[in-house]
């Protein structure tokens, strides 16, 4: 009876073992697909906001426009960021040097042309990606600031992924995320 007793015990918990692991797999794979769809939105989103963004006929001006001070630009800069609510605000010159960034007002003149980010919008391909920022993790986006067929510079936005994004991720697959 014992060893009977022992094979149920045995055949029971590998039966819930498996049970167990299978209903974690289905739930990390829907929270993964949710978060991808998240932040496939999102990206969506962030790349039309920087096409409106990079036609805006101020913005390319103020950059383009070699006596504009960089107090003016870094103003119309942090105009144009309020009304987008990016956490990242960034304007390069035709090379890649940084012209204004709305998070450290006073950097200036930082070769950034490397970044794939920036290069991308430099040679006229919306850019994306992801930037470390300290413990912060940013979803990237990138355009080219062109008069006509000229580059004058990349306009690079950038949105924190944080608890915000966790907590919608949660929201829609009743799982949380680390």
């Amino acid at each position: 009876i014992a060893a009977i007793l022992v094979a149920v015990v045995i055949a029971v918990g590998t039966v819930i073992h498996g049970s167990v692991r299978t209903e974690i797999a289905n739930d990390l794979e829907r929270s993964r697909r949710t978060f991808e769809e998240l932040q496939g939105y999102r990206a969506s989103l962030f790349r039309a906001e920087s096409r409106v963004v990079s036609e805006a006929p101020r913005l390319k001006a103020v950059v383009a426009t070699a006596e504009i001070s960089r107090e003016t630009i870094l103003g119309v800069a942090r105009e144009v960021q309020r009304t987008l609510s990016s956490d990242l605000f960034i304007v390069t010159d035709a090379e890649g040097f940084l012209i204004v960034d709305t998070s450290s007002p006073a950097a200036e003149g930082h070769a950034l042309g490397a970044r794939a980010v920036v290069k991308d919008a430099l040679e006229g391909r919306d850019g994306s990606g992801v930037w470390l920022d300290g413990t912060r993790v940013h979803q990237m986006v990138s355009r080219r600031l062109s008069f006509g067929a000229s580059t004058v510079g990349a306009l690079v936005l950038g949105y924190l992924l944080d608890d915000r994004v966790a907590t919608t991720v949660a929201e829609h697959t009743g799982n949380h995320v680390v």
